[in-house]
């Protein structure tokens, strides 16, 4: 039997729907498939991926906010970073704008995070 690890994987809770939601992403060599599981359906549901080209950088665990589940990323070929989101009742992924910081030429995001109830992200200069 073949053993993948995740790239990530995580669980979130939609109150509209009161329903629990489990996503994992695996990295198949050429594809990234994602799966959802609902635990309300107690089924699983395959999804379309994000991007491919982008990896977690962070520990396999996402930041749920707004009922989204937020990684932060880097592009596997070159430096890029961005902020990737998961919207559990919608089911899609979307890519999060990065703040530009002008101050700083050469800055490295770290980790994504909660403070206060907003989303944040720790950087390298």
């Amino acid at each position: 039997m073949l053993r993948l690890s995740p790239l990530y994987n995580d669980f979130g809770y939609i109150s509209a729907t009161d329903d629990y939601r489990v996503v994992v992403a695996l990295n198949f060599c050429v594809k990234v498939e994602v799966d959802i599981f609902s635990l309300r359906a107690n089924a699983w549901k395959g999804v379309k991926a994000p991007d491919d080209q982008f990896q977690p950088m962070q520990s396999h665990h996402g930041v749920l906010l707004n009922e989204a589940l937020h990684w932060l990323s880097e592009h596997q070929r070159d430096t890029e970073q961005a902020i990737f989101d998961f919207d559990l009742a919608k089911e899609e992924f979307r890519k999060v704008p990065l703040p530009v910081i002008s101050e700083f030429d050469d800055m490295y995001f770290h980790h994504v995070g909660l403070l206060e109830g907003c989303l944040c992200i720790t950087v390298q200069v």
